[in-house]
């Protein structure tokens, strides 16, 4: 499923600006606390109903504000902007990995540093999607391809970790607010999709931002009570090993 999912993500990509295509990925956001909720087992509260409600109040504001945009492509971008940008995501990423003051905060910082790579890495495919029709195949020789595959493997891996520290809500909205923001200003930054002319549509395209990041803020991190002791005995062992 995740297979055939990447592969309509790239399409995609090829075919519309790639603000929108997150966008509206980004909408399966809404779905995850029911699900996590009624399905799953992990309790949500008011405070993640409230983050995941001011989330996609946000991103609503974002694909409404789009306009003409969304008539193009929009996949040209120059090289030296796209690594920048790309590196610079990267950076923030591998700090975020860093340790942190706290095992509360360990879920949410690695969830950060999953959205990071991730979004690095979805930029990247933009740029490869933009080569397909010019270079077929030939597009997984290229720089671009060994970048996407890194990013990839490493914010699945820091990915995995995060959930296993959790909670999976906050940790979740975590990763994907800041996927969401790192792509999503890509098509302005790196790709030139022009902005709002209007003074209300570059006011709905702000709010949207501020509000996509403030939902992932108010989202609760773990509670330190619901953390394990690490200095605890396990059953069948003692402290002194």
């Amino acid at each position: 499923m995740a297979v055939v999912a990447w592969g309509f993500h790239v399409a995609a990509l090829a075919l519309a600006p790639i603000s929108l295509v997150q966008a509206t990925i980004a909408g399966g956001l809404v779905l995850l606390t029911p699900i996590a909720d009624r399905m799953f087992g992990h309790p949500a509260g008011r405070r993640e109903w409230t983050g995941v409600a001011i989330t996609a109040i946000g991103l609503m504001l974002l694909a409404l504000t789009l306009g003409s945009s969304a008539q193009e492509a929009h996949d040209d971008y120059a090289a030296r902007t796209l690594w920048l940008y790309v590196g610079t995501a990267t950076l923030l990423a591998t700090v975020c990995c860093l340790p942190v003051a706290g095992a509360r905060w360990a879920g949410p910082a690695l969830g950060l540093s999953c959205g990071l790579f991730w979004g690095a890495s979805d930029v990247t495919i933009k740029a490869a999607a933009s080569m397909l029709e010019s270079e077929g195949l030939g597009v997984l020789a290229t720089p671009e391809a060994l970048v996407i595959l890194l990013l990839s493997l490493v914010g699945f891996a820091v990915g995995a970790r995060s959930l296993q520290l959790g909670p999976p809500v906050a940790v979740i909205a975590m990763t994907t607010a800041a996927a969401n923001v790192i792509t999503i200003a890509s098509g302005s930054v790196v790709f030139g999709e022009p902005l709002p002319d209007e003074g209300l549509g570059f006011a709905g395209r702000t709010l949207g931002f501020a509000l996509v990041v403030a939902g992932a803020v108010i989202t609760p991190a773990p509670e330190a009570e619901s953390l394990p002791d690490p200095t605890e005995a396990q059953p069948g062992h003692s402290r002194s090993g």
